[in-house]
């Protein structure tokens, strides 16, 4: 990171035994984490002890709100006959972009920028 802050992030998208999202910071003042588990709390670690929060709501109760808007936006352009809001061609390169980088990236051990 610009600050000198190391920072690694693992994806994927198949795990044999389901969904698995977790996440983890730590740093010199401490460390927060959380994990999918639907009774794993959000648990913050620091100089006075470990404190936890409710446990953060599932994969689908954050992308439900999501998708309910795109079905309302597809719904409204066929009933207007009006063009829906899509992704564009320019959206799906810079996704692209994105990949590439992040690739050559782990390739050849050191950051990439976008404009190279």
């Amino acid at each position: 990171m610009p600050s000198g802050a190391l920072c690694q992030l693992d994806f994927s998208w198949r795990a044999a035994y389901g969904q698995d999202e977790r996440l983890e910071v730590a740093g010199a003042l401490g460390m927060l984490q959380t994990s999918q588990a639907p009774d794993a709390p959000f648990s913050r670690y620091g100089a006075a002890g470990l404190t936890q929060a409710a446990s953060l709501p599932g994969w689908l109760a954050r992308f439900a709100p999501t998708y309910a808007e795109e079905l309302e936006r597809f719904v409204r352009a066929l009933e207007t006959g009006r063009t829906p809001e899509l992704a564009s061609l320019e959206d799906g390169l810079a996704a692209q972009r994105l990949a590439e980088a992040a690739a050559r990236s782990i390739r050849e051990g050191r950051r990439i920028r976008l404009d190279d």
